[in-house]
């Protein structure tokens, strides 16, 4: 697996810079639903395994890029 590094970008240097994100998984969170007795329902959490890796990109929203005024708030 390759090393990753998180770095702050200077505001001034990177102000107004569009940032295409893309996220990637291989699990997603559902929701359990437990009946108890007569007293309402228990609701859980839970994270899965995805079956093939999940991708979401800000096309399939139609939300463009995002810039990075918008990533530090």
């Amino acid at each position: 697996m390759n090393k990753i590094e998180i770095v702050a970008l200077p505001k001034e240097q990177w102000k107004g810079a569009v940032v295409p994100l893309v996220t990637r998984s291989d699990s997603y969170y559902d929701f359990e639903i437990k009946q108890l007795d007569n007293d309402g329902c228990k609701i859980e959490l839970v994270k899965r395994k995805a079956e093939c890796e999940i991708i979401h990109t800000p096309e399939e929203y139609d939300l463009g890029c995002y810039k990075y005024e918008l990533l530090r708030s």
